[in-house]
């Protein structure tokens, strides 16, 4: 039986990340969470990489974008998927996003943009 890809969700709403993670579950994803940007990068030092992060970008402490620049220094090459209640998409693109999306998106469209970085 193949590994599930796995996805880091980085969001420090707890009823949105809920959300996401439970209907990214349903879709066959292994979701780790984590609430803050320096959480989101300690994952990347656990026993799994994850195929996929997505990262809000308004997080207390370190924000989403600084985040992002750190996981591409440390060499993460997968899709991170930047989501934000603000336009911040220049700057987490600039960071090394893959894709953004603005809140409050359509969550058929953020399954979509998971599933075009993720098919196999």
């Amino acid at each position: 039986m193949p590994i599930p890809p796995a996805i880091l969700l980085v969001e420090d709403d707890f009823a949105l990340a809920t959300s996401l993670a439970d209907i990214l579950e349903m879709r066959g994803y292994t979701v780790t969470r984590a609430e803050s940007g320096e959480k989101g990068v300690n994952e990347l030092n656990l026993a799994r990489v994850p195929d996929c992060v997505v990262m809000d970008g308004n997080l207390p402490g370190m924000d989403g974008a600084e985040a992002i620049r750190i996981m591409r220094q440390t060499q993460f090459r997968g899709p991170i998927l930047a989501i934000s209640a603000e336009d911040r998409s220049d700057e987490m693109l600039q960071a090394g996003a893959t894709e953004f999306m603005r809140k409050p998106f359509d969550v058929g469209l953020f399954v979509k943009l998971v599933e075009k970085w993720l098919k196999p």
